[in-house]
């Protein structure tokens, strides 16, 4: 609107000052021709000029000239009056539409917030009707199932009564026969709680049969230059010499007597380490673990353990075979020890070091001790009721050793096989009898003492006798 109104007073100022300009212009021309034709000087009439056209004097053009421009500035504020009024028409006109137009606007808004009350009004009730709903259907559905209850209830009564004779005599039988169920159940947890004590009182019998072998601790098997037990004796001890105390403690240990045993023993490692020679290190490692197995014998378990952490912490990286070997029986009776502590994570732990670090070794001694150690992981997982494990150790040291001819490892191949019969007797008795057939069909022609032995097991175990 304001543009449009523009643009017409534009239009009415430029028609204006064209028709100005044109009315000049002939005035201009035809004030010259009166001025003539009045002119007083001439006596006679004169004839308008007919082929040229005079013009009138300076002072009379610049007059009219002054008028002209007079007038149009008269015009001109006339014009701007009329443009100032023209305006201020059209901005109370734009006043008034914004005006409207903000009304408007004010009422859309009230009109949009109406609308959205009564949005919510409508959301409101459709809610509390869908409430309503539901609450009718849940409390109908109750009432539908209590109907259903209260039949089904009246209808197991009527069938229990028509039927309460036939019922009580069934109850009565089945009660017999769980009776039953349950003596024999208890009959066979009895069976089986007397087997399990009796392979694992026998797990505890090998396994310390096992640790006061290992030492292979004898008089006879002791190296003594040129000197037997007797000219000892008869030696004043001030000049014994460290292989007389290592003698003099395997005797004493041999007698059982144990505290002169660990005497005797002490001075000879406490001499050893006083010399510190190269040659006397495997000396003193057997030194070392004939102590810790006579701190056993004493009950000095604590104390047999941190002997033993000494020999491994002074000889537990030696590449030379003596010391390997007694490293490796120092790991073993480690542990025996933690199984009779009553540790069984710990001493596992230990057969497994075992195995871990002498597994690939060629020598027969450490062979020996690999063998020994799956044994005494079978025996302490079994001891501890874990038989699928303890058969796992069982079947690793079979597979692994089964086709040695070693004396000692066909012995405790076969008393590998022995115990997974018994481990296998307490659940399946069946696959037991698999195991102790295999065990006579392989050594039963054996005339070794401790074979022989274990067949004759294997036998009264396939006859039913313990």
């Amino acid at each position: 609107m304001p543009a449009f109104f523009h643009n017409v007073l534009f239009m009415l100022v430029l028609t204006l000052g064209l028709g100005l300009g044109m009315a000049s212009s002939v005035y201009a021309e035809a004030l010259p021709a009166k001025v003539e034709a009045h002119n007083p000087q001439n006596d006679q009439a004169v004839a308008p000029p007919a082929a040229r056209t005079e013009t009138a004097p300076a002072p009379v053009r610049a007059e009219l000239l002054e008028k002209l421009q007079d007038r149009l500035i008269e015009l001109e504020k006339e014009t701007a009056v009329l443009k100032a009024e023209l305006g201020a028409r059209v901005d109370g006109q734009d006043n008034c539409i914004s005006n409207g137009l903000a009304q408007h606007g004010a009422q859309v808004t009230m009109l949009s917030n109406q609308t959205s009350m009564l949005g919510g009004l409508i959301a409101l009730v459709t809610i509390l009707v869908a409430l309503a709903g539901y609450f009718s259907f849940s409390q109908a559905a109750k009432n539908a199932v209590a109907a259903a209850r209260d039949e089904v209830t009246k209808e197991s009564e009527s069938w229990f009564a028509r039927n309460d004779d036939k019922l009580r005599k069934e109850i009565d039988q089945l009660a017999a026969k769980a009776s039953q169920a349950c003596d024999a159940i208890d009959e066979h947890r009895v069976g089986v709680a007397s087997k399990a004590e009796a392979v694992i009182y026998e797990f505890e019998q090998i396994t310390a049969a096992v640790k006061s072998n290992t030492g292979n601790f004898s008089v006879k098997h002791a190296v003594v230059a040129q000197q037997s037990l007797q000219d000892l004796e008869s030696k004043p001890s001030a000049e014994w010499t460290v292989d007389d105390f290592h003698l003099k403690a395997l005797n004493f240990y041999e007698n059982k007597e144990y505290v002169n045993a660990f005497e005797a023993l002490s001075i000879q490692i406490h001499l050893l380490d006083l010399y510190k020679n190269q040659k006397d290190q495997a000396a003193l490692a057997k030194a070392l673990l004939l102590k810790g197995v006579i701190l056993g014998q004493l009950a000095r378990f604590e104390d047999e353990l941190a002997t033993y952490d000494d020999l491994l912490s002074r000889f537990g990286d030696s590449p030379e075979p003596a010391l390997r070997n007694q490293v490796a029986k120092a790991l073993f009776n480690k542990g025996v020890t933690l199984g009779q502590l009553n540790r069984p994570q710990e001493d596992i732990a230990v057969y497994d070091e075992i195995i871990r670090r002498f597994d690939e070794s060629p020598e027969p001694a450490l062979r020996q001790q690999v063998a020994m150690a799956m044994f005494s992981k079978g025996l302490s997982l079994g001891k501890h009721a874990r038989y699928k494990e303890a058969l796992e150790a069982f079947e690793e040291l079979i597979s692994r050793f089964e086709g040695s001819l070693e004396p000692v490892l066909r012995v405790l191949v076969a008393r590998a096989m022995l115990f997974k019969g018994l481990t296998l007797d307490l659940e399946d008795p069946d696959e037991a009898q698999v195991v102790f057939r295999d065990i006579i069909s392989r050594f039963g022609e054996s005339i070794e003492p401790e074979l022989r032995e274990i067949v004759e097991r294997a036998r009264r175990k396939l006859d039913g006798k313990p």
